[in-house]
């Protein structure tokens, strides 16, 4: 079974526009293979994932990554990924969900923080990468 992890981008309860060229820029490096609705990224022949957006538009709110590698470079850059607006890290299926600010999950939508439950803050990339590993 394929596991997708998603992450959104919200102001104010609503989405908010993540630049397509600044999610591009986050993976810059281990890109493997791109297309107009995903790219793959690879940290070594084992460890690849896709990564699903509108790569074609000049934004968008949030990507799905499937089939997560468990390279740390991916919850690195995933973090880099998550500084770019208001961002919410999570699983559907698991309990919680990831945010590198108190200010982002103040922004998600009032029914999303009650379906997910309480978020986990992680302050720094050293602390996501743990929570993320954890997840």
């Amino acid at each position: 079974m394929s596991v997708d992890t998603f992450i959104q981008a919200f102001e104010s309860g609503e989405p908010q526009a993540l630049r397509t060229k600044d999610i591009l820029e986050c993976f810059d490096g281990v890109i493997s293979d791109r297309s107009d609705s995903y790219i793959d990224v690879a940290f070594g022949p084992h460890n690849t994932s896709s990564i699903y957006f509108e790569v074609a538009k000049d934004t968008d709110t949030g990507v799905t990554v499937n089939r997560p590698c468990g390279d740390p470079g991916l919850a690195k850059r995933l973090y880099r990924l998550m500084q770019l607006g208001n961002c919410v890290l999570f699983t559907p299926g698991e309990d919680g969900f990831i945010v590198i600010s108190e200010q982002a999950a103040e922004h998600m939508p009032d029914d999303m923080k009650e379906c997910l439950g309480e978020p986990e803050i992680a302050g720094n990339e050293e602390a996501f990468v743990a929570m993320y590993n954890n997840y």
